[in-house]
């Protein structure tokens, strides 16, 4: 019955919800896409990167403030949306926030490249996921967003099917849990046996 479910949903859906709070890993999946998209069309069309760089400068003075979140956990995310979409924030990073922020810029960094993909952009949300989760306590409240979801139809005609990321992303989990302290290897585990049961339906 479950896997039947699961068959129902959309590829994208299936993602999001491998994880505990599939709204932060559905935030995360837009703010990157745009991010990725966003430097492509910077690099290839520079003119238009002007345009779009105005453009996104003046939605981030547009966003809510810090204060009006409900928590560290969500400001994190806008936080690293507003750097990535306008190379700048709205206010000032608050200390406790600064460092969760650098290391999220680091880890977004592949995305820029020519070559990156749908794939790469889902291996870092799960990174971010996880940096972000580790690092700050309660529920997540999903954001308002920059720009539209990503769209599943669009990403099945233009990108291909979600399930080779999900291979690729237990393949590194796989190979990691190991290494890592022993909650944290739980939650990859964890992640990663949802994953394999995504495998088989692929």
């Amino acid at each position: 019955m479950e896997i039947k479910r699961l068959e129902m949903q959309s590829d994208l859906e299936i993602f999001y919800a491998l994880f505990l709070e599939p709204e932060l890993t559905k935030d995360l999946i837009t703010i990157l896409e745009d991010y990725r998209i966003n430097s492509r069309l910077k690099a290839e069309y520079p003119v238009l990167g002007v345009q779009i760089s105005e453009m996104n400068v003046h939605t981030v003075s547009q966003r809510p403030s810090l204060d009006e979140l409900a928590n560290d956990k969500q400001r994190a995310v806008e936080l690293i949306a507003q750097r990535l979409s306008a190379g700048t924030t709205k206010e000032q990073v608050p200390g406790n926030l600064l460092q969760t922020l650098e290391q999220a810029l680091s880890i977004c960094q592949p995305l820029s490249s020519s070559h990156a993909d749908i794939h790469e952009t889902a291996r870092v949300a799960a990174e971010l996921y996880f940096l972000i989760d580790d690092q700050f306590q309660g529920p997540y409240k999903q954001m308002d967003p920059f720009s539209a979801p990503l769209d599943q139809s669009q990403v099945n005609k233009n990108i291909g099917n979600f399930g080779r990321t999900a291979r690729k992303i237990s393949e590194n989990i796989d190979s990691e849990t190991d290494k890592r302290p022993p909650g944290d290897a739980k939650k990859q585990m964890t992640l990663a046996c949802h994953l394999k049961m995504q495998q088989e339906n692929c």
